[in-house]
């Protein structure tokens, strides 16, 4: 079942940027709904595409899904939930306990070998 127009839309996603908003500067919920990063932190590319898989596993499309009224095509809507301030705040936890010491010695080579997992919410304006 599709929840309309939710309060608040989270997001689990992967990028390059040095800055998580930057990823989402021209994207269409930010019309109705207010940008907040809830979780960003650099990992190797290959266990952040583990990591998000695995939350996205975790919190299936089929359980947690929505519909915006006014907007047909969502960018990134396959990593979109809805999910409950609760396990919103679960999630939190999990992913800075994840983040560990993954350091890199020079922007050059977090560049090269690492991605920016993110854990973002749409708010409702």
């Amino acid at each position: 079942m599709k929840i309309k127009n939710p309060p608040v839309i989270s997001k689990f996603g992967i990028t390059t940027e040095f800055k998580v908003e930057d990823r989402f500067k021209d994207h269409p919920l930010l019309k109705k709904y207010n940008l907040q990063v809830i979780f960003s932190g650099w990992f190797p590319k290959e266990e952040a595409n583990e990591l998000e898989n695995e939350f996205l596993q975790r919190y299936p499309k089929i359980k947690y899904d929505f519909e915006v009224d006014g907007i047909e095509t969502i960018d990134g809507h396959s990593e979109m939930r809805y999910i409950d301030e609760a396990i919103v705040n679960k999630i939190k936890k999990e992913l800075y306990n994840l983040r560990g010491d993954n350091t890199f010695k020079s922007i050059k080579e977090q560049k090269r070998f690492a991605v920016k997992l993110y854990f973002v919410q749409f708010i409702r304006k």
